[in-house]
């Protein structure tokens, strides 16, 4: 019998799988009405977003680029609308109402900073954007690619990011079985982490708001991750979405006043 990961036996439980007797009726309760509170501690950026706060007042529209890899493309949702950019376009103006806003979907599955770097220019640059959301890590520690090797690249990343004007957001991790496997997960949220605070721009913590909805007990891992242990699935992805939201709209309101 194939061995399993605590990671794996928890995202399995919700599928009735390796669950003890005791366990099978609370678990299935919780299976029934996953939730995803948002709390601002845990989605503050710690930074502001100043460019974004001056279009916001101005009464002007605001556009958004999101780059990254699969789990900004949407790898895993039902379909193209369920995916994170697109529930962030729809979301962020309840959250914060008068905002004109327009995400655009620039993931790509399997690419990592290298790859990203070479389509700035066309994907983020020409779209003159008053944000960029950049996402990326996962895809070079699942490949063992190392993590010093991609210090580098994404400081010049961040350096090409600031000469377009816009305002930056990183996404960390997500907290997936498959991520949490891996030794060097730890070391590359660290390089993420350090970056976005010695650049002064904002960090979306992916990896603890997700862990946030487990520890809780408003779902279980298979309830935001999908079969495959890695990306979001259609709920993960709307509840990505809500944090984000409620982080943006805290940044916005941080750089109006």
């Amino acid at each position: 019998m194939m061995k399993l990961s605590p990671h794996w036996i928890g995202a399995l439980l919700i599928l009735g799988l390796c669950m003890p007797a005791g366990e099978s009726r609370a678990s299935a309760s919780q299976a029934g009405k996953p939730q995803c509170d948002t709390p601002a501690a845990l989605t503050a950026l710690q930074a502001p977003l100043p460019r974004v706060a001056a279009k916001f007042a101005a009464g002007k529209p605001v556009t958004v680029v999101a780059i990254g890899s699969s789990s900004t493309a949407g790898a895993g949702a039902s379909l193209p609308g369920h995916s994170y950019p697109a529930q962030l376009a729809r979301l962020w103006p309840k959250y914060l109402p008068g905002l004109q806003v327009t995400v655009l979907n620039r993931g790509r599955n399997g690419e990592e900073i290298p790859q990203m770097l070479e389509r700035f220019e066309a994907d983020v640059a020409n779209a003159q954007p008053d944000l960029v959301i950049w996402q990326f890590g996962t895809n070079a520690i699942l490949r063992n690619n190392g993590i010093a090797a991609f210090a580098a690249p994404l400081q010049d990343g961040l350096n090409r990011l600031r000469t377009i004007g816009a305002d930056i957001v990183l996404v960390d991790l997500q907290y997936a079985p498959l991520v949490l496997d891996d030794a060097d997960h730890q070391a590359m949220q660290i390089m993420i982490g350090k970056a976005a605070q010695q650049n002064g721009i904002g960090l979306f913590r992916r990896f603890a708001l997700m862990k946030h909805w487990v520890d809780s007990g408003q779902m279980v891992l298979a309830q935001q991750v999908g079969p495959d242990g890695l990306h979001h699935n259609d709920f993960g992805y709307l509840c990505l979405a809500k944090g984000l939201a409620s982080g943006l709209t805290q940044a916005t309101r941080k750089a109006l006043r």
